[in-house]
């Protein structure tokens, strides 16, 4: 009987001792995870300055003698700034914890926006790239933007990479369509090197590297070895398929698919993009907002280059710019003056973007005062900060580093609801 009262008794011991240190072992996945988040906002502060004041002194001095050499800055940036996403991306989806939203959005402006930012890497290797997308396909869909443009932005940037002269074309069709879903496929066709049969059965998995002396002519550019892997798996996630077609010399084209929801009052593309014309020029959101200025503007930011960088457009694009350092600072200038639209950074010192968000709110509802117009600033345009966004009352975000078009639009939004 004592025997089994010891045994029982160390069995109880050791379940004890398993599971504290269980709970150690998930409490320190947690903080590793959190060091982690940290880091990486961190890095992208940082990088949204060298970006953002980069595009600061294009946009200023259109005749810089330097201005090849600040493009090239601009675009590593941008590169590192992927090569980040790309490594969080491939960590979430391998923990389980990557979750898609259900937004509704633009179809035509997302291809756009997507093909406009990689415009300077075609130009630079004096490539044609085009974009077309069927007159057929719902105007607005409901989906997850942030991730199928990362999709997007990954084919269409391997396409650039491995082509050396001639066309990137990126085609969007209608496969299938009713009350509640849309079936979509996507075509990248570039004119490059191609890709052999043996490589083409590895392609999609992670850490492929394209190899051989026809890497070294791509630029000499070696990315994580992860994109096509995450590509590959948000397209899973979508209900779609990947697949590749090429032969080496003679180009290559990626496709896949992916199910996106309907709007209950949807209409189709209001114009398809003519598959040989070039992309629209990117400054034309930036002269669409000079043609209406006269906004007032509070940006509410705690880093100074980043306040100098979208000050620096605002006043550019002919708009009265009034900075909040920090959370307290916007709710208090919202109390005392009207403004058309707020730029919330989230995370700040004495108040973050949340809290004065909601704050700003309140404050509203007990005075009556008209609802402005508050978009978040955010360098993760995931899941769960996008929700935290629009829980507290905010309109919409744009995701840093922004471009120049990005704040176009939200102002070109301001314009139009005051019209």
């Amino acid at each position: 009987m004592t025997s089994v009262k010891t045994t029982q008794t160390t069995l109880e011991r050791l379940n004890r001792q398993l599971l504290e240190r269980g709970q150690m072992a998930q409490q320190a996945s947690h903080a590793k995870a959190a060091l982690l988040d940290d880091a990486r906002q961190n890095i992208r502060t940082l990088m949204n300055s060298v970006i953002n004041t980069t595009l600061q002194v294009l946009h200023s001095h259109p005749e810089c003698p330097a201005r090849k050499e600040l493009e090239m800055l601009e675009h590593s940036a941008e590169t590192l700034l992927g090569v980040i996403d790309e490594l969080q991306s491939f960590s979430d989806i391998e923990a389980g914890r990557l979750n898609l939203e259900a937004l509704p959005f633009k179809l035509v402006a997302l291809v756009d926006d997507t093909a406009a930012k990689l415009t300077a890497s075609a130009q630079q290797k004096a490539l044609t790239l085009k974009v077309a997308v069927s007159s057929a396909i719902p105007m607005t869909v409901v989906g997850d933007p942030v991730y199928l443009g990362q999709i997007l932005a990954q084919l269409l940037g391997n396409a650039i990479k491995f082509t050396e002269q001639g066309t990137v074309v990126m085609e969007v069709t209608l496969v299938s369509l009713n009350d509640k879903t849309v079936k979509l496929q996507f075509d990248v066709r570039d004119s490059g090197i191609g890709i052999d049969l043996a490589q083409q059965k590895s392609i999609f998995e992670p850490f492929w590297q394209k190899v051989g002396h026809t890497a070294h002519r791509a630029h000499n550019t070696r990315g994580t070895g992860l994109g096509l892997s995450v590509a590959r798996a948000l397209v899973e996630l979508m209900e779609g398929q990947i697949w590749l077609s090429s032969r080496p010399g003679q180009g290559s084209t990626f496709s896949f698919t992916v199910k996106l929801g309907v709007p209950e009052s949807s209409s189709p593309a209001t114009r398809l993009t003519n598959p040989d014309a070039d992309i629209t020029d990117a400054q034309s959101g930036l002269q669409s907002s000079l043609q209406g200025a006269g906004l007032d503007v509070l940006l509410v930011d705690d880093y100074p280059l980043n306040q100098t960088y979208a000050a620096g457009l605002l006043a550019l694009m002919g708009h009265r710019v009034t900075v909040a350092n920090n959370g307290q600072e916007a709710v208090d200038w919202v109390r005392q003056k009207d403004f058309d639209l707020v730029l919330m950074d989230l995370q700040m010192p004495v108040m973050n973007g949340l809290e004065a968000t909601l704050r700003i709110r309140l404050n509203e509802t007990a005075s009556g005062k008209a609802r402005v117009r508050i978009v978040a600033m955010t360098a993760f345009a995931v899941q769960g900060e996008v929700d935290q966004c629009f829980s507290a009352g905010m309109d919409d975000f744009v995701a840093k580093p922004f471009t120049p078009e990005d704040l176009a639009k939200q102002l070109d939004l301001c314009l139009d609801t005051r019209q």
